[in-house]
């Protein structure tokens, strides 16, 4: 029997979306990363938790579930911080950077999600398509 692990496709996808930008936008901890670059990134992985929410509803991944809807706020605060940014001057806008901490909090509850959903699907029947027909791994 074929086990599949749907873990490994969320990983495939974050690597498409760059879910992991801010290690590879600054070369280092004290380099400040620009909030509208984040930004720009980050709309992508904002628009996949949202479908990830909306296609999960029925399923049993509280965990992963809660840890997407924390991910969720903390991308609409960043907007909110550029929103705010571009009242007052839309030349702060350009110049406005994420404090570390803030970079910080994004990384562990990414770190949280990931981790609720690999353990949320290690308890989901998953089907797999093989030249033979279906197989079911049970959990």
């Amino acid at each position: 029997m074929k086990e599949t692990d749907l873990a490994i496709f969320y990983h495939v996808g974050k690597c498409f979306l760059g879910m992991n930008f801010l290690e590879g936008m600054r070369p280092s901890l004290t380099d400040p990363v620009n909030l509208v670059d984040a930004l720009r990134l980050l709309n992508g992985p904002d628009l996949w938790l949202k479908d990830f929410l909306t296609e999960t509803e029925a399923m049993e991944m509280s965990d992963s579930r809660t840890a997407a809807r924390t991910l969720r706020i903390t991308i609409a605060g960043l907007f909110g911080d550029l929103r705010a940014a571009l009242a007052q001057d839309v030349s702060n806008a350009q110049t406005a950077v994420l404090e570390s901490t803030t970079i910080a909090r994004f990384m562990a509850e990414l770190e949280r999600f990931e981790e609720a959903f690999t353990r949320d699907c290690k308890q989901l029947n998953v089907f797999t398509v093989t030249p033979k027909g279906f197989l079911v791994r049970a959990p």
